[in-house]
């Protein structure tokens, strides 16, 4: 099953028979639009959709045909019982951000924590998670493939945030104190942040 988000409701590409549910919308392989979909999503009160296909690759395949998939990388830092997060257009977010062309995913990802944060000496210790989202960038919806990779630092540097970014903040924040910041987090990320903090608190 795949999880994409759309600001912060999810459409789930699954091969599991689905019974409608409450807030949800479902639609199979051959009868969908993406554009209602999405149109839906934005712009109703529906929680959510699901895409039913009992072949998840051609499922796949025909969804994201649809949008043009940019690869980013991202990390997610912990130090001293802390995680690196940043604070960008007022949301809290980890680091992140394309690969270039010539980059493997890993180093993008160390790449982006160390511009967005101003933190080097980056050991990256284990992939974490994929996570996709679509957005609308230059008249055309584009899907964001995030892979996420848990880092380490020995570095006594203070993160500092790069603001041509529009990053106003990056600093540690305690493990025990990081969920009272998801309020102000979009859903994936907070997703990514559970399961790092499940494998390796």
């Amino acid at each position: 099953m795949y999880k994409i988000f759309v600001n912060n409701k999810p459409i789930f590409l699954t091969d599991q028979i689905i019974e409608q549910t409450d807030g949800f919308e479902v639609s199979t392989q051959n009868n969908f639009s993406v554009e209602e979909i999405l149109h839906k999503l934005r712009n109703t009160h529906i929680d959510g959709y699901y895409l039913y296909g009992t072949d998840m690759k051609q499922l796949w395949q025909k969804f994201t045909g649809h949008f043009e998939i940019v690869e980013a990388a991202g990390g997610l830092v912990k130090k001293d019982g802390q995680l690196l997060l940043i604070h960008r257009n007022e949301i809290w977010d980890l680091p992140k951000g394309r690969v270039e062309p010539g980059e493997t995913h890993k180093e993008a990802a160390i790449r982006e924590v160390n511009e967005e944060c101003g933190i080097d000496r980056l050991q990256i210790i284990h992939k974490i998670d994929t996570s996709y989202h679509i957005y609308f960038d230059h008249k055309q919806n584009k899907i964001k493939k995030t892979l996420w990779y848990y880092m380490h630092t020995d570095s006594s540097e203070t993160p500092v945030p790069q603001t041509i970014e529009g990053i106003t903040e990056a600093k540690y924040v305690p493990i025990e104190k990081v969920k009272e910041l998801f309020p102000n987090m979009y859903e994936n990320i907070k997703e990514t942040i559970l399961k790092f903090l499940k494998a390796y608190r």
